[in-house]
């Protein structure tokens, strides 16, 4: 490969979207924006001078919107929690489910929310309620991104059904897949 010897003026979309995401997670940990925008300048991937102080501008309100829109979801401590769920006829499935805050899953992104991202959400949220035989948890989801249509922040809201509905779609997820890896999935028309 090349290297690009010209001085960017601009961020492509993939560049300006790694900058925001780096910023955002660092900023859910408690790092400092100064020390953030720093960094970021050291990192000499920004335009320079003025451009490159305008992009990390622009970047930089957005993540402190999606850090005031997800704050509250991040009051407990985050932790991993270890998920094996017999689905009958052979089928299990194991795994770890990361940054459940209480009983709480979340997932904050600089990206905007898609069906992506509330998909792979739910079949988490689906194995930690399944794995939970004593259903004493009320499992939620909450997924934070870039707004659209002129809000700041986009927030999903999901609720996992019990223990056995959640391990009935999980074996119908699963048979989807396997459906899928042997022929074309139907297209409802």
């Amino acid at each position: 490969d090349e290297v690009d010897d010209r001085l960017p003026i601009e961020l492509d979309g993939l560049a300006g979207w790694y900058l925001g995401e780096r910023m955002l997670s660092a900023r859910l940990t408690g790092a400092d924006p100064a020390d953030l925008r720093a960094a970021e300048w050291r990192r000499g991937t920004l335009p320079p001078a003025g451009l490159g102080g305008a992009v990390l501008d622009e970047v930089e309100r957005t993540v402190e919107t999606l850090v005031r829109a997800a704050r509250n979801d991040y009051r407990l401590p985050p932790r991993a929690v270890d998920i094996a769920v017999d689905l009958g006829a052979g089928r299990r499935i194991t795994g770890t489910v990361p940054e459940v805050h209480g009983d709480v899953l979340v997932r904050t992104t600089y990206s905007r929310v898609s069906a992506k991202h509330r998909l792979g959400a739910w079949v988490a949220l689906l194995a930690l309620a399944a794995g939970d035989d004593t259903g004493e948890r009320s499992w939620r989801a909450v997924i934070t991104g870039r707004g659209r249509f002129g809000r700041p922040a986009w927030r999903c809201e999901l609720t996992a059904p019990a223990a056995p509905q959640a391990r009935e779609i999980l074996r119908d997820l699963t048979a989807l897949r396997d459906l899928g890896l042997t022929q074309p999935l139907p297209i409802v028309t």
